[in-house]
Formats: C-alpha cells, sequence, structure tokens
C-alpha cells in the first residue's frame, strides 16, 4: 500500500476514484466539486486551527437539538427511531459551523440538507452500477428529487449569501473577516471565492453545491458512526459497565456541567470515549474498502509487481485487516475499552510522551482505514473526534437510555447494502431525562 500512496495524484488519482464512487457529474452537476475540492482546503487549513471556537457552538447546538428532537421528559420512557433522532441532532450541530446561526435552526433547510444526502448516496449506488453508456439516461432520472432538494438548499442560503456578499463587497480591501462577521464555514467559502475563486463567489448554485457536498462529507458517514457507537454503548454495558466508566470520564475531565468548556487538551484525555469510537469504526465502519484511487498512466506496478492497467480502479479491503484474528484478540467482539487498556498500562517514553498515539481514533495506518491513510486521508476527522464524544457525553450525562424489551438486551446487527455497512433500518432506543 504504502507505494501506492506515494504516487503522485497524475498516476494514481484520488480525485477521480471518489468522481465515479460517487458520481457527483450527475449529482451536483459537474465534477468540479471534487475535482477542485477547495472547501475541504479550507476546514483543513482554517477549522482544524479554530477546533475549539467552532465546537463551542456546535456543542450549544448540540444540547438544542437534543431538547428538540428527543425532549426534557424525567419521568417516563419514550421511544425513539435512533438514526432518525440522530441525523436530526448531528445536521443541526454540524450546520451551527457550516452555516451559522440561525440558518443551523431552520427546519426546512435542515431536512432539505438531509435529503440531499440520501440522494447523493442513492445516486452513487445506482447510476454507479449502471453501463456506462446508460448512465446518461439513467443519472439524470435518478437525481430528479436531488436537484429539487439542492434547489431547496439555495433557496434557504440565498438571505444569508445575498447579505455576505454585499458585505464583502464593502470591505474587499481588507480582505480579512470582520469581527462582526460570521466564523462559519459558508463565509470563510465566501472569502476563499473572492480572492481565488471569483468567477464562482457571484455563482450562487455552485456556492450552494459546493456547500452540500461539505455537509455531506460532515455529515453523513457521522451520523452513522455516532448511531454505532450508541448501539455499541448499550449492547456492551451488562459486560463491560459502559455507560458508568463513560459517565465517569466526562466528570473527570470535562465536568458534570454541560456547560463546560471543550479543548484539545480535554478531548485528547477522553482515551475511554477514544476507544469506544476508534473499536466502533473497526467493527462497524461504514465502508467495506479505502483508499480509493484511478490509474491514469501506464506502467504502474505495485509493490509484488502486479501491473496495473490504465484507467483501472484500485481500493484496498479493510475490514479483513480490521478484524484480522492475528491482530486482535476475539476479532468479531465488540470491546469498548480494547484500545484504552493498552494505552492506559503502556508506559510513555523518557521524554514523558505517549507511544500509544497510532491507537487513537484519528490516527490511520495501512491496517485501519476508516478515515482513509496518507494524504487524502479524511481532513475533518480531527472536528469528527471533538463531535462524537461532545455527542455520547451529552446523551449519558442527561439522558438514560436502554433497549426496547423484545430486543433482550442484544443488539440489531448492522446490514449490508452492496458494500456499505449500515446500522439497521428502523432501530430504537428507549430514552429519558435524568432528574
Amino acid at each position: 500500500m504504502l507505494g501506492i500512496l506515494a504516487r503522485p495524484e497524475h498516476e494514481l488519482s484520488h480525485a477521480d476514484a471518489v468522481l465515479e464512487l460517487v458520481q457527483l457529474k450527475y449529482a451536483l452537476g459537474h465534477e468540479k466539486y471534487k475535482a477542485d475540492p477547495w472547501p475541504c482546503m479550507l476546514v483543513k487549513s482554517d477549522i482544524n486551527s479554530k477546533l475549539e471556537a467552532v465546537c463551542e457552538g456546535m456543542n450549544e447546538e448540540l444540547k438544542y437539538g437534543f431538547d428538540k428532537y428527543i425532549g426534557c421528559d424525567k419521568e417516563s420512557w419514550k421511544e425513539v427511531h435512533l438514526l432518525e433522532t440522530i441525523r436530526m441532532v448531528m445536521i443541526a450541530a454540524a450546520s451551527r459551523f457550516m452555516v451559522g446561526f440561525p440558518l443551523c435552526r431552520n427546519e426546512v433547510y435542515l431536512r432539505a440538507c438531509w435529503k440531499v444526502n440520501d440522494g447523493i448516496v442513492i445516486n452513487g449506488g445506482l447510476t454507479g452500477a449502471t453501463p456506462r453508456l446508460l448512465r446518461p439516461i439513467v443519472g439524470p432520472l435518478v437525481t430528479m428529487n436531488l436537484r429539487r432538494n439542492i434547489e431547496q438548499v439555495r433557496k434557504q442560503v440565498e438571505p444569508i449569501y445575498r447579505q455576505r456578499v454585499q458585505a464583502l463587497s464593502q470591505h474587499n480591501n481588507s480582505g480579512k473577516l470582520d469581527g462582526k462577521e460570521s466564523q462559519d464555514l459558508f463565509q470563510k467559502m465566501l472569502h476563499y471565492a473572492q480572492k481565488e475563486r471569483p468567477d464562482e463567489l457571484h455563482d450562487l448554485p455552485s456556492m450552494s453545491r459546493r456547500l452540500c457536498f461539505a455537509n455531506f462529507a460532515a455529515v453523513h458517514q457521522t451520523t452513522l458512526l455516532v448511531t454505532n457507537m450508541i448501539l455499541n454503548i448499550l449492547a456492551s454495558d451488562s459486560q463491560y459497565n459502559t455507560i458508568s466508566v463513560l459517565r465517569d470520564e466526562v466528570t473527570d475531565i470535562i465536568g458534570p456541567d454541560s456547560n463546560a468548556k471543550w479543548t484539545k487538551y480535554k478531548v485528547a484525555q477522553m482515551i475511554r470515549s477514544d476507544s469506544v469510537a476508534r473499536e466502533t469504526m473497526r467493527l462497524h465502519s461504514n465502508t467495506n474498502r479505502g483508499v480509493f484511487r484511478k490509474v491514469l498512466t501506464e506502467g504502474i506496478k505495485t509493490e509484488d509487481g502486479i501491473e496495473l492497467p490504465k484507467g483501472a480502479y484500485i481500493s484496498f479491503l479493510g475490514r479483513p485487516l480490521q478484524c484480522d484474528p492475528e491482530a486482535f484478540e476475539n476479532p468479531l467482539e465488540y470491546d469498548p475499552f480494547r484500545f484504552s487498556r493498552v494505552r492506559e498500562t503502556t508506559p510513555k517514553d523518557t521524554k514523558g510522551k505517549s507511544i500509544t498515539n497510532h491507537l487513537s481514533f484519528v490516527s490511520t495506518s495501512p491496517e485501519h482505514l476508516p478515515f482513509g491513510h496518507g494524504r487524502h486521508s479524511c481532513p475533518g476527522r480531527f472536528l469528527v473526534d471533538f463531535e462524537v464524544k461532545m455527542i455520547i457525553a451529552y446523551l449519558l450525562m442527561n439522558y438514560d437510555i436502554e433497549f426496547p424489551v423484545e430486543y433482550e438486551r442484544k443488539r440489531p446487527a448492522n446490514r449490508w447494502m452492496a458494500e456499505a455497512l449500515v446500522p439497521p433500518s428502523g432501530v430504537r432506543i428507549k430514552i429519558k431525562r435524568r432528574s
């Protein structure tokens, strides 16, 4: 794999492989949204450096989302559809850093965003499975609803877009963020477009589609991850006392107050929550493969001497390595503290630094591919690290949760859809606000 990763983009293209996988030509109307993914660059260069400020607003939105979509009833248990509930909480929280307040609480906008995400997935599956000759016919048919939902996103974004572009035109000499301006990703996109992509700045449909794709990247797999984490926490609780262990960790590190400030240092100390997340990714990663590439030139060979024909698509199987019995004891069993036990018992080096950081949630390797590996590994994983720990902490500190009686304390199995491993359809949990 390392030899493949070392190849330049003009030989083995990550962007071209993703375009084939997601079929963006039909989903968003143009391949430039992945071929020139500059909003992702902004996440990597700007958002990641301001995680604490970004996550302060997201944490506020998580509380609002839980209160709205789950409620505050301390007396009665309530059954909720887990995936549907988490997806609304997640899209609201993500929208706080994507487009800011108050659009992040606009129900029409939030539901349109989720319908766009669903449409992108459906298009990738159906159009991607269609013979190339028929894609120009099938693609537009499959994406009819998707285009309508993208138009709804555009309509909801238009007022703040007009307002912000006008403000930019009045302050175009400074090139700096005004202290009164929003600090969300959309604002940063407008600033970048003003300097580097002026043709797109005044193209609202294009900016809306870029926002939709950034939303998809930020929310889709994170929602599946959080859903799987909650199911795994419940399923492992009787054996590992998972809920109490995680609550104790939150109390010790973050504090009992849900308004406490989250910092990079505190998040890094939450190694048991980190282990729960990494173990969930190991066993219930959404994808079976990683490190997708398209071969663009002739004469490329793997380290084993296998010649890769020009035009071929390649990837690496991740799940067999993540469930390898030679690497993991009881590899098909969910052990929430599999990684934290190692990190807690391994001595630090002579400089007092941990030598087990490669076992953290955000770490990638050729043997752990949920976030990819190498220069194209997921740039937003550090934000995801904050997100999942905040949402699990808020859930467990403020709610009691359990499986419905008919589940008999057992986790419903995930299901395969082609090569995607997704949470069980219609899975429910019981939930009640803690006193």
